[in-house]
């Protein structure tokens, strides 16, 4: 049987996955967190950057590890303490594994905002693009996590490495910024901007790292839901209110907004809602083999399901 440490594990998307795999496999899950949701494996407490935690998964010994705690979690920890759990837990987990035999493969979720997005950024971005310019703390982070893969990869010629750069993710459940936002009565909108948007549904998310875990097949994937939306039409599709607001008083209106409990966008997503973003997903397909269930529009629909 199949032994698969799961990291970000109090997460939605890493709960999700966890039960899941533990219906046929041995699954330790990891975060330091309490869980979202509620499954039957073992939760171990444990800050990524801690030499605990590398003395836990070298004793563990999974043959799988997928590794979740790239998520931004700026919003419950603050910027500074989130950015290094992501970039410092990512080096030292790498690290661990470096020194753990039994690993045959790994999984890491990356983002398409490793892309960054701008208004000079090409139109349509796949997995050779040249990842360059100017980019948010977020963004820079997965950029380092996906330079560790390469240099342990590297290094550890008989271990799998995949990564999988999603999609903004939407649904009613896994809760996040994005998904508050536009779900929002009346939501907030850059005045003069229709950007382009692509998503995945949270099913699918889950669904293509389980696939993953079950298919190793080393390399970089974008995974996404076909086609796209813009703005206009995500909010038209929600019956929102679009509020178009020049930029001091959309960065004051959503201040307000996060200061009564509403959702505190980071600035890679504040970022997406003014430029868009829009990644081809064709080797997420013929190389990953992965399907998603729902295009990006479908994606959209089932969010404001009530």
């Amino acid at each position: 049987m199949e032994r698969i440490l799961v990291t970000g594990a109090a997460s939605w998307i890493g709960g999700r996955c966890v039960q899941t795999l533990e219906r046929d496999h041995e699954v330790i899950a990891v975060d330091e967190f309490t869980p979202r949701l509620e499954f039957e494996a073992p939760f171990h407490r444990f800050s990524l950057d801690s030499l605990d935690f590398a003395h836990f998964l070298i004793r563990a010994q999974p043959t799988t590890v997928l590794h979740l705690q790239t998520l931004d979690r700026s919003a419950e920890l603050g910027s500074a303490r989130a950015n290094e759990g992501v970039v410092l837990g990512g080096q030292a987990l790498f690290g661990a594994i470096a020194r753990t035999p039994a690993v045959r493969h790994v999984v890491v979720k990356s983002d398409t905002a490793v892309y960054s997005t701008g208004p000079r950024h090409a139109s349509v971005l796949d997995e050779t693009t040249r990842i360059t310019g100017r980019a948010t703390r977020y963004e820079r982070n997965l950029r380092d996590i996906e330079r560790f893969v390469t240099e342990v990869s590297g290094e550890l010629p008989g271990v799998d490495f995949t990564v999988l750069r999603l999609a903004s993710i939407v649904g009613s459940a896994v809760g996040n910024p994005l998904s508050r936002y536009l779900t929002l009565p009346t939501v907030p909108v850059m005045l003069g901007f229709d950007p382009r948007l692509q998503f995945i549904h949270e099913d699918d998310a889950a669904a293509a790292l389980i696939y993953a875990c079950h298919s190793p097949a080393p390399g970089v994937f974008n995974v996404a839901g076909d086609g796209i939306l813009y703005l206009s039409r995500v909010l038209r599709l929600g019956r929102r209110i679009p509020q178009p607001l020049p930029s001091p008083q959309l960065r004051r209106a959503r201040r307000l907004l996060a200061s009564i409990g509403g959702p505190r966008l980071g600035q890679h997503t504040a970022n997406l809602l003014r430029y868009g973003r829009f990644t081809q997903n064709v080797r997420m397909r013929t190389d990953l083999g992965f399907e998603p269930a729902r295009s990006t529009r479908e994606a959209v629909a089932r969010m404001y399901m009530p």
